[in-house]
């Protein structure tokens, strides 16, 4: 799963919490105090960049199964084609 934004923290929190799921965490910092927070869960792992990039988001996609992300970036998502190209399974 790859969280991005600032509603990602909780759901990203809950789905690694019992150690049967992992996460990507999209960020601008990867050294910021929240970004930090979030990788010394067990099985998250962070991606330095922004989602208006497509290079970052194929790079954040690859092998995920969904996201958690503010509707802007799942607008560039399907603008990109995410799941037409099935980089994104998720709709």
């Amino acid at each position: 799963m790859l969280f991005h934004g600032i509603f990602s923290d909780a759901p990203c929190t809950e789905l690694v919490k019992d150690n049967k799921y992992q996460a990507r965490v999209l960020t601008r910092d990867a050294n910021n105090a929240r970004a930090q927070k979030l990788a010394s869960l067990p099985g998250v792992e962070l991606v330095q960049g922004s989602f208006a990039n497509e290079e970052t988001l194929r790079k954040g996609f690859r092998g995920c199964d969904g996201a958690v992300s503010p509707f802007r970036a799942f607008q560039m998502l399907r603008n990109l084609d995410f799941w037409d190209q099935g980089i994104c399974q998720c709709g």
